[in-house]
């Protein structure tokens, strides 16, 4: 049966650079029993046609090349009809090459690149193409129950890519569960994370204790959770001079902070090097794609590392 098959860039993860000719292959399933013609058009970020083509299949070929030449620095979509429907509607970029660029901005995203990703020639890809959107810093997942194998080349290949790495785990082995969601066994906490401190030293710049534990993430009281964190904290000091420790990130926070009280009483932010924090932003107009911020939300949370004296110590954001 002849359709469409796949549309795949000359770049990985559809990011160009100023200097590269934004092209793409249009892949066929088969050869067409009688010639056709695609409509192809790029517009950039405000809807603005910025090429419009036809291009025509042969009966001799199952593709199309496209070749829209050297693009300026934006965010272009890419639409191709075949007179009567869409079959290919997706974005692409052209990016400032990372040497151009100022080197005192730093950005950060969350990655999880084990759940996007499979194998090796992938994750360095995708790093490309992080590395020339601008990020510097990933939140990657180091899960207790996966393999050490499988942990290790992932995190090594992100780190190769030239991108900092935060390592977030929030799981615990069946067999050490007591009820909750956290491992009760708060030696095998610090063995686990001192282990791991060992073995990812100058891979891993910092690790994320837990995800969201004031949410359904975890049923454990925040007393229980800063008890956790105090045990893998150690060990990761423990096993590491270089790896630094953060708390799971806040998301009830800043609109009831009972949960991030308790846990402020319970000492947890002197095993914590930063303070860490979930915001999220709503959509945003489609034509003017600017977001919109809970009012404020970073100013209440910063007053909250001021009420018990954290002012001075730095935050995350880290979704």
């Amino acid at each position: 049966t002849f359709e469409y098959s796949a549309v795949r860039p000359s770049k990985p993860a559809s990011v160009f650079e100023p200097s590269d000719n934004a092209e793409f292959t249009v892949g066929f399933t088969t050869y067409p029993t009688e010639n056709k013609t695609y409509y192809v058009t790029v517009e950039d970020y405000f809807h603005n046609v910025v090429k419009n083509e036809s291009k025509e299949l042969s009966t001799s070929s199952n593709k199309i090349k496209l070749n829209f030449g050297k693009l300026p620095a934006g965010w272009y979509r890419l639409i191709i009809s075949d007179g009567s429907k869409n079959i290919y509607n997706s974005g692409f970029s052209v990016v400032h090459s990372v040497s151009d660029r100022k080197n005192n901005l730093h950005f950060a995203m969350d990655f999880a690149g084990m759940a996007l990703t499979s194998g090796e020639t992938e994750v360095r890809n995708l790093g490309r193409a992080l590395r020339l959107a601008g990020i510097d810093t990933v939140r990657e997942r180091y899960y207790w129950n996966y393999s050490e194998v499988l942990r290790k080349h992932n995190n090594q290949t992100v780190a190769d890519t030239g991108l900092d790495v935060i390592n977030m785990f929030n799981d615990s082995p069946q067999e050490l569960l007591a009820g909750g969601y956290m491992a009760d066994d708060l030696f095998e906490v610090y063995n686990f994370q001192k282990s791991y401190a060992e073995n990812y030293q100058g891979l891993v710049d910092y690790m994320e204790v837990w995800n969201e534990e004031d949410t359904s993430f975890a049923t454990e009281t925040a007393d229980r959770y800063a008890s956790f964190l105090k045990a893998a904290a150690v060990g990761i000091t423990d096993g590491s001079n270089t790896m630094g420790v953060s708390h799971g990130g806040f998301a009830q926070s800043p609109f009831d902070t009972r949960y991030m009280d308790f846990c402020m009483l319970n000492d947890f932010m002197e095993y914590s090097d930063l303070y860490n924090y979930h915001a999220y932003a709503s959509g945003g107009n489609d034509y003017t794609k600017t977001p919109s911020m809970r009012h404020n939300e970073m100013g209440e949370n910063r007053d909250i590392l001021t009420a018990y004296g954290y002012d001075n110590r730095r935050s995350w954001v880290t979704e």
